[in-house]
């Protein structure tokens, strides 16, 4: 009757048997201590489960949930309860669910098997988190029960980590410039096609080689202290310095130094971006040689529109003065100071020959470069009239258009006073 009631063992109390008593003392013993194993073994891994980084949950054969780790929420932001016995494949992103279903069934089919995957699963906050997983099949003690056992953790942030660094990766190598990376000590770490074509080193040539493998003498020690600067986390922006390549020939680079940080915080190395300006400074030295030139041209020029005894006058494209040379001044009144800005109409044409004037001007914005020995009559400062015979050139850009004008004056007052009275003495004896 004890044994149909459950018992695993019985005595007789009329038939005690020492032996028997021994036997079964022992082995209330050793089931008690089994069940208290048991007990330890299942706390064990109930705490493990719930104090778990990763997810772990026991789906039935239609991919409803059985069971669902607390972690579930910290990974996905639902309770367990919130997500027990309700369909799995719901969360799963579109993209990833056949695939994900159809791994599910070959788990089922294949006792035993362990299939891993990646698959997007939708966030209560409704963002979408990259799962990894691993699944296996299980033979529970219910022999009714089909179950998958997954367990999973969320590999967002390193996926993404993955991509941003691909992108990176890709823009290194396929970036035109130099772009390679350093120790503080100045031992070159990585090298990309950009520095193998800029230096002619390969990557392989100038992996674990020290920086001076391409430093010229000169300004090995300049590069080491942009160094130093790293060292004390600034940033070295753009500094043009001497280099040689492979070959020997010297070549203008741009370089900009930043500072690359271990996890702590401290600068371990340099990240070294060169660009090759060799042909932009060499053009650059041309042009400020060619400016220099021009500059001193320019200042003999002046010197002599200076020093020279006829009026010489400039003008923009409206006809407003910029210069006014000594001579100017001396002939017509006015400082330059008085005109600077002003149009000739408003100063020195009066208003008899303010038509004609125009039209010479007009000529002269055209291009016209006759408008040469052109005589008019022209006010001083103190109002009286001078005649002056005007030499004018149009001032042109490399495209044509026109910017300016100079033009020089040479008071004729005088001559034709002299030319008038031997007109009147010639019609007199006539």
């Amino acid at each position: 009757e004890a044994m149909r009631l459950g018992a695993s063992d019985f005595l007789n109390k009329n038939k005690l048997d020492p032996a028997v008593l021994e036997r079964s003392v022992r082995y209330a013993l050793e089931r008690k201590k089994a069940e208290q194993t048991l007990r330890q073994s299942e706390e064990f891994f109930r705490t493990l489960i719930e104090n778990g980084l990763d997810g772990v949950a026991i789906l039935a054969d239609q991919g409803n949930s059985r069971f669902v780790s607390p972690s579930a929420e910290r990974i996905l932001g639902y309770s367990a309860a919130e997500r027990l016995g309700k369909d799995s494949f719901f969360l799963i992103h579109p993209e990833d669910l056949s695939r994900i279903r159809g791994l599910f069934r070959k788990i089922l089919d294949n006792p035993g098997l362990v299939q891993t995957a990646e698959f997007q699963v939708r966030h209560k906050n409704g963002s979408w988190r990259i799962l990894e997983g691993a699944a296996q099949s299980h033979a529970f003690t219910n022999p009714d029960f089909r179950g998958v056992v997954l367990n999973y953790r969320d590999v967002t942030e390193r996926k993404n980590a993955e991509r941003v660094s691909s992108r990176l990766a890709t823009i290194v190598e396929s970036s035109e410039d130099a772009i390679y990376s350093v120790t503080l000590e100045g031992v070159i770490l990585s090298w990309n096609d950009g520095a193998r074509r800029i230096y002619g080193f390969t990557p392989e040539e100038a992996g674990g080689r020290h920086l001076s493998l391409f430093l010229t003498p000169e300004k090995e020690g300049e590069f080491l202290g942009f160094l130093e600067k790293v060292r004390g986390g600034k940033a070295v922006a753009n500094p043009v310095t001497a280099q040689r390549t492979k070959q020997g020939k010297e070549v203008l680079l741009s370089v900009t130094l930043s500072p690359v940080k271990n996890n702590q915080g401290q600068v371990t190395g340099a990240s070294i971006v060169a660009r090759d300006v060799t042909a932009q400074e060499k053009a650059k030295a041309v042009q400020n040689m060619l400016q220099a030139e021009r500059d001193q041209l320019l200042g003999r020029l002046q010197l002599q529109m200076e020093q020279m005894p006829v009026a010489c006058l400039l003008a923009d494209q409206h006809f407003n003065y910029t210069y006014w040379n000594p001579a100017a001044e001396r002939m017509f009144g006015f400082n330059f100071k008085e005109v600077e800005g002003k149009h000739p109409q408003d100063v020195i044409v009066p208003p008899q020959s303010r038509e004609y004037v125009e039209s010479i001007f007009q000529r002269i914005a055209q291009g016209d470069m006759t408008a040469q020995g052109v005589y008019s009559e022209n006010l001083r400062k103190d109002g009286t009239v001078v005649v002056c015979e005007w030499f004018n050139t149009p001032l042109n850009d490399p495209d044509g258009h026109f910017q300016g004008i100079m033009s020089m004056a040479i008071d004729v007052t005088e001559r034709r006073k002299a030319e008038e009275i031997g007109r009147a003495s010639c019609r007199e004896r006539g």
